[in-house]
């Protein structure tokens, strides 16, 4: 007891609390969080200011002695450790993901989209922020007009990229040496291509995929970029193990973000930026061969 009391009190609801009668003083809390001391013996919140409820430390104690954090009170058993994959299962779903761009014309399933964003629920996010916002678009026709509210949008914006990379020096400066190379050769081609073939009717942004998955959040938290595209790789692994190709859309996001009026018609706010975009639909196209990779580009310091 301390003061009388069996447990420290939280000063703020949905904060952890101490069972002191359970603690037995491991320090366990404290080495992994700042929020917590061992006084005497038993632990305490010394910082409970500094707390951003990660349920870290309520996951770890032994003694069950921290309560109300936002760690399930459920306990792991040794069965749902067993559902765990195994290293090379893992390693193989990571090798056999690929990005698609055929789909079947049916929209996805509503309980399947639900497990998609459970995955992404359970991204990490900075300083536990769960700032994570998702847009669904499972809608053939809102697909269609979106589609062609962006592509105006896209051709000013690759047009401006081609003028910035053929200014002698000034265009490496600004975009980069490698990217102002690429637009000028290979990838601006490519791009003139795609608006042309969209303009004849082919659907070369979303190449016909029912459904669209957007990632946004704050433009102001640093750590939102890093978040969003963590979020929607878990979505992407997911999305794969139900039969469900999805392919990253960079072009969309940069028009989106471009374009207030785009922005306004999603109803993504002003101080909201998209970091991730995705197109998604049941898988119509077989792949029967893994693919290449370059060897890793790594340095041991």
């Amino acid at each position: 007891m301390r003061n009388g009391r069996l447990r420290q009190e939280a000063p703020e609801p949905n904060l952890p609390v101490i069972n002191l009668e359970k603690c037995t003083g491991c320090g366990l809390c404290a080495e992994i969080c700042l929020t917590y001391d061992v006084i005497d013996g038993k632990a305490t919140r010394a910082r409970p200011v500094m707390c951003i409820q990660c349920g870290a430390c309520g996951s770890f104690c032994p003694a069950r002695a921290i309560e109300g954090s936002c760690a399930e009170k459920r306990r792991l058993t040794k069965k749902d450790i067993a559902k765990l994959p195994s290293p090379e299962s893992l390693q193989f779903l990571f090798k056999s993901r690929r990005s698609v761009r055929r789909y079947k014309p049916e929209p996805l399933k509503r309980e399947h989209v639900e497990a998609i964003l459970e995955a992404g629920r359970y991204t990490p996010t900075g300083s536990n922020t769960q700032g994570i916002k998702y847009l669904i678009i499972n809608d053939r026709e809102k697909m269609v007009k979106l589609r062609q509210m962006l592509l105006p949008v896209m051709d000013k914006l690759f047009a401006m990229a081609t003028r910035v990379a053929q200014l002698p020096f000034v265009g490496e400066l600004i975009l980069g040496e490698r990217q102002a190379h690429d637009i000028s050769g290979h990838l601006g081609q490519g791009v003139k291509v795609l608006s042309e073939r969209n303009k004849k009717g082919e659907d070369r942004l979303f190449y016909g995929a029912p459904a669209l998955m957007l990632v946004y959040g704050e433009k102001q938290d640093e750590a939102m970029a890093f978040s969003c595209h963590a979020a929607i790789f878990n979505c992407s692994m997911m999305a794969h193990l139900l039969g469900i190709g999805c392919c990253l859309n960079s072009f969309s996001l940069m028009a989106i973000n471009y374009n207030a009026k785009v922005k306004k018609h999603l109803g993504i706010p002003k101080t909201d930026k998209c970091f991730a975009a995705m197109t998604m639909g049941y898988q119509n196209v077989k792949y029967h061969s893994l693919l290449k990779r370059n060897p890793v580009n790594v340095r041991y310091f």
